[in-house]
């Protein structure tokens, strides 16, 4: 993975649990955990799903 340390961006990392959060899987589409969503001005810009590598 790359380092992010010279990228000067606003840039905000979550982590959520959809088990304690059941609305947002159906909210947003999400069918296969892991799932990873990319926001750009606050909509989905990107969805990546399974392991990252």
């Amino acid at each position: 993975m790359k380092s992010l340390t010279n990228i000067r961006a606003n840039l905000t990392v979550a982590k959520l649990n959809i088990d304690q959060n059941p609305g947002t899987a159906p909210k947003y589409g999400i069918r296969g955990i892991p799932t990873l969503l990319l926001f750009k001005n606050g909509e989905v810009a990107a969805t990546k799903v399974g392991a990252l590598v």
